[in-house]
């Protein structure tokens, strides 16, 4: 039998930083989906609360600069304990954002960037994905489904390989899916979910 290995997922939590540290709280070991909040607000790159392994991906609504210096942000791309992460996304109402402000350019990585990963993606064929967008498959609206570099990455990685858990954010929805055989969830803002992750690997 394998030992249980439960890690909190955290949804969109914006900026919120003291609300945040009381949804890790009893946590040993958590991961936020994105849009952590990283440049906003009067703190501008927050360190967790140092008891515990807690942790968060990139998302759109994070200065793509602040997130490398943090200690607590996982690089796109990585692939441990059966998971691979990636974060970033498109920003459907950059237009009404200043830029290097409140949205970044670099919020979606480049075409030559996501490609390396899709490489990554496919020799590893994780069995658990933690973004901070989703394959357009899993998309709650259908106005949402649109082309970006970022959704188009994730429908590729989606077809060459189905894992058994697929965790993101973004749409500030709860979801709980099985498409393919892939559990899609999505975890709303400011909202948790408990998942042990040895039930997967």
């Amino acid at each position: 039998m394998k030992k249980k290995q439960i890690i909190r997922f955290v949804g969109d939590i914006h900026g919120k930083f003291k609300d945040y540290l009381e949804l890790i709280k009893g946590s040993d070991k958590s991961i936020q989906v994105g849009d952590f909040g990283i440049g906003f607000g009067t703190v501008k790159n927050p360190v967790p609360n140092p008891s515990g392994d807690h942790n968060f991906i990139r998302g759109n609504h994070d200065n793509p600069h602040l997130c490398k210096e943090n200690p607590h942000w996982i690089k796109d791309g990585t692939f441990v304990n059966s998971m691979f992460f990636i974060g970033g996304a498109f920003s459907t109402d950059f237009c009404l954002r200043t830029e290097s402000v409140d949205w970044w350019t670099e919020e979606e990585m480049t075409i030559l960037e996501l490609n390396k990963l899709i490489d990554v993606y496919e020799i590893h064929k994780p069995n658990i994905v933690i973004s901070h967008d989703c394959p357009r498959i899993a998309t709650p609206f259908p106005e949402y489904k649109i082309n970006t570099r970022t959704s188009q990455a994730l429908d590729a990685m989606y077809d060459i390989h189905k894992p058994k858990l697929w965790i993101f954010g973004h749409y500030h929805q709860d979801i709980d899916i099985v498409v393919d055989g892939t559990r899609f969830i999505c975890v709303n803002m400011m909202k948790t979910i408990d998942i042990d992750i040895s039930e997967y690997q």
